[in-house]
């Protein structure tokens, strides 16, 4: 099994440009949780980008 490229990272860039935080991990890193601002959205691992 592989580590997710974002286990160690804080911050992903989404597919519209917004930057936000990961919080959390859904099915062994397919699915993240980002808080962008004040609203909390779940993103496939394939819509987001390291900013680092």
């Amino acid at each position: 099994m592989q580590l997710s490229p974002f286990a160690l990272l804080d911050l992903v860039r989404l597919p519209d440009g917004r930057v936000g935080a990961v919080v959390g991990v859904w099915n062994l890193g397919e699915a993240y949780e980002v808080d962008i601002g004040n609203v909390r959205e779940t993103w496939s691992a394939d819509d987001l980008t390291p900013t680092a």
